[in-house]
């Protein structure tokens, strides 16, 4: 069984080519819990921005009023067999 745990600081940063539109900094934490079952079976759970942060990730083809939000808490459910 393994246990992991990631945080991911992204600073205020320029939205556009122009820098007239700063996007504020965030923190992303993740973690994972993976458990191998058998030799060849092994599940993970991933669970992604676990406090559920609002940001943005930027911006898209370069126009700020078009602002590309984060992804909200998220869960994942990986099942892995090796024959």
């Amino acid at each position: 069984m393994s246990l992991g745990f990631a945080a991911k600081y992204i600073s205020d940063r320029y939205a556009e080519n122009e820098n007239a539109t700063l996007l504020d900094r965030y923190t992303r934490y993740d973690a994972s819990l993976t458990v191998s079952m058998r030799r060849q079976l092994e599940v993970a759970l991933h669970v992604k921005n676990i406090f559920d942060e609002q940001y943005e990730n930027g911006v898209f083809n370069n126009l700020a009023f078009w602002v590309n939000r984060g992804r909200e808490r998220s869960l994942e459910l990986v099942v892995q067999y090796e024959f």
